[in-house]
């Protein structure tokens, strides 16, 4: 997880004895690190790109999500629904 311009805006009202939130803005999560601390798998992960994710790739193999991107998103898939995961050669034939 990276602190990004500085930002570490909370999300959600917290409290003193609260824990800390999963997110926080202007978070950058690797894939793994994303998957591990959200709890989901990679399945999830992938109808999130479906629905609008965008992953960040910084000339390396390895994905990066913004943690606003992934906040945005979750709230899309709340109240539209979570896409279904099409496979890769039927999604081509569309």
């Amino acid at each position: 997880m990276t602190n990004v311009k500085g930002m570490s805006t909370e999300i959600g009202n917290q409290t003193q004895n609260s824990p800390s939130p999963v997110l926080q803005l202007g978070q950058l999560w690797r894939r793994c690190e994303l998957l591990q601390q959200m709890g989901i798998g990679e399945n999830t992960l992938k109808r999130w790109e479906i629905a609008g994710l965008p992953a960040l790739k910084a000339g390396t193999r390895e994905k990066y999500y913004l943690s606003d991107d992934v906040i945005q998103v979750m709230r899309k898939c709340a109240t539209e629904g979570v896409p279904k995961l099409v496979p890769d050669y039927k999604r081509q034939q569309e």
